[in-house]
């Protein structure tokens, strides 16, 4: 758990679980949630958009897509969680 604060002094805190669609659960209903707001303008991750960073690069892109999958599928290594900044 942390707070982001973003250029504007704009802030939110960021739950340190990754759980984007706020289920109780990492899992493909995540993945799914963060195609739908990439690609479709779908709603914003909850509880802010860099709660979906999965790499940990400071932006939410198809990046985050990418190693969120490998991480449900395929057993890879598991998001930033706790990283600094997240």
């Amino acid at each position: 758990m942390g707070t982001l604060i973003l250029p504007g002094g704009h802030g939110f805190t960021i739950s340190g679980t990754h759980d984007i669609d706020a289920n109780g659960g990492l899992d493909i209903g995540d993945a799914l949630s963060l195609v739908e707001y990439i690609f479709r303008g779908g709603p914003t991750p909850l509880p802010g958009p860099f709660n979906a960073d999965f790499s940990c690069d400071q932006s939410v892109d198809i990046g985050d897509i990418t190693k969120l999958v490998d991480y449900i599928f395929s057993g890879g290594t598991l998001p930033c969680l706790g990283q600094p900044g997240l």
